[in-house]
């Protein structure tokens, strides 16, 4: 499972570093946030989600520290949830926590194949790998209120190597938390990379990997809302699909968003960039895939999943350019459209949004990450 972790890291971080021009001027309302109303004085590593209590605290989980925390900002203090382990109530890998009914949340525990529950700010209970939901809903990218789960699936193949290209693609699946039934309600464009597979003599996964076979690869993306609405990223052209709770699509139109060409220096920092990554895949002792293609226009967004605002709507992240880094936001309402762009410095970003705040992560001059809270209003 560590080399999961590993290979997933660097992949991440292929997609985030990609350097590209300067685009084009927006053709929407600029948002920018009001000041910040609190920060905390602990430090973090990597802040990967948050969720917001009912009370004002929030739980955090930080993916590259693997912990979880309980954050308050009246004390202006974080403290660690649950501990890593195989115990009742414990966790060896850190996922997204998704908000489920109320004040309830849930987390895939990758490591340890089960979902760690949270009531409040407590955990309080697993579901077990042997439960019919975990078995169908691993891994978890969504929750709802209706009781549902998010996962996809590939095409599976048992052991080697498999080649996956833009003519595949995987399911997305809705899994009923109570007893596991699953509703096949999309089909997403699977993104070209090389996986490999190892199974014991039992047939059990004991090692895996995954990388990218172009620059620019992604695949297209769902996310689940908490009232039970999917929204379906597609690309070429790039557009926002939404599928409301009771499965009535609205189809969104294709966004004015398009991606920078790349210049002779930025395809060299591309390929300085992969290098890096090989020789970490090399230590860790992850197959190396073939080398990629150039592109020769990068991608308009980055590799982020999407987030949720208050309303429904949700956030998509923007690719930044090397020549003139930024950290931008595009919000996309329930019809496909471009409701306007939220503005950030290059040294921040939005880990989540709570009923009437936004949350958002900076680096200090050190890269020393803090978390600060805004106030949010629907615009």
């Amino acid at each position: 499972m560590e080399r999961v972790f590993i290979t997933s890291c660097l992949l991440a971080a292929l997609s985030y570093t990609l350097p590209a021009q300067t685009p084009p001027a927006p053709r929407w309302p600029t948002i920018t946030l009001a000041a910040a109303n609190a920060t905390l004085d602990d430090d973090f590593v990597g802040l990967t989600s948050v969720r917001e209590l009912a009370d004002g605290r929030v739980l955090l989980t930080d993916g590259r520290d693997q912990q979880i925390y309980l954050a308050d900002f009246t004390t202006r203090r974080a403290s660690a949830v649950s501990r890593k382990g195989k115990g009742p109530l414990e966790y060896s890998f850190v996922g997204q926590l998704y908000a489920t009914r109320g004040d309830s949340t849930i987390m895939m525990d990758l490591s340890n194949q089960r979902w760690l529950l949270f009531a409040g700010a407590r955990v309080v209970g697993t579901v077990p790998p042997d439960h019919p939901a975990v078995r169908a809903g691993s891994p978890i990218f969504g929750a709802d209120r209706l009781g549902r789960v998010l996962t996809t699936k590939s095409a599976e193949f048992t052991d080697g190597v498999k080649e996956y290209t833009r003519k595949d693609s995987l399911m997305v699946l809705f899994v009923d938390r109570t007893n596991g039934r699953v509703d096949t309600v999309a089909r997403l464009r699977e993104m070209p990379r090389q996986s490999t597979q190892t199974r014991d003599k039992d047939g059990k996964v004991i090692a895996s990997s995954t990388m990218a076979t172009e620059y620019s690869a992604r695949p297209e993306m769902a996310h689940l809302s908490h009232d039970g609405a999917l929204a379906i990223l597609r690309l070429e052209p790039l557009r926002v699909d939404w599928r409301t709770a009771n499965g009535r699509w609205t189809l969104g139109k294709p966004l004015p968003v398009v991606g920078a060409t790349v210049t002779t220096a930025e395809r060299a920092a591309l390929q300085k960039g992969r290098a890096g990554m090989l020789e970490a895949m090399q230590k860790a002792g992850v197959p190396l895939p073939p080398e990629p293609t150039l592109p020769r226009v990068m991608p308009a967004l980055d590799a982020g999943r999407p987030l949720e605002l208050p309303d429904g709507r949700i956030a998509l992240k923007r690719r930044s350019p090397a020549a003139a880094p930024s950290s931008r936001y595009l919000v996309i309402n329930r019809a496909g459209a471009i409701d306007g762009e939220i503005t950030l410095a290059p040294n921040e970003q939005i880990v989540g949004f709570g009923v009437t705040s936004v949350y958002v992560s900076f680096k200090d001059a050190d890269d020393v990450q803090r978390l600060r809270r805004h106030a949010w209003t629907a615009r």
